[in-house]
């Protein structure tokens, strides 16, 4: 997972977000989908930066997760 820089959403996570909300079955059941609570750690190698996080599925209706 790339390093992006602090407040920003990784590329790959980003890339998830967006074919998850482009789905049309998820869209038409959850069309709010938001990540929550996202840590970085680096592997014990300090090769790669792993990543932890939470995807929300809110139903019509749902105010966006802040």
């Amino acid at each position: 997972m790339s390093t992006p820089q602090p407040g920003m959403i990784p590329y790959e996570l980003d890339r998830l977000l967006n074919k998850l909300r482009a789905h049309p079955t998820l869209n038409r059941d959850f069309p709010v989908i938001e990540p929550a609570g996202l840590k970085q750690y680096k592997s014990a190698d300090g090769d790669q930066t792993l990543a932890m996080f939470t995807l929300m599925f809110l139903p019509k209706g749902a105010k966006k997760v802040k």
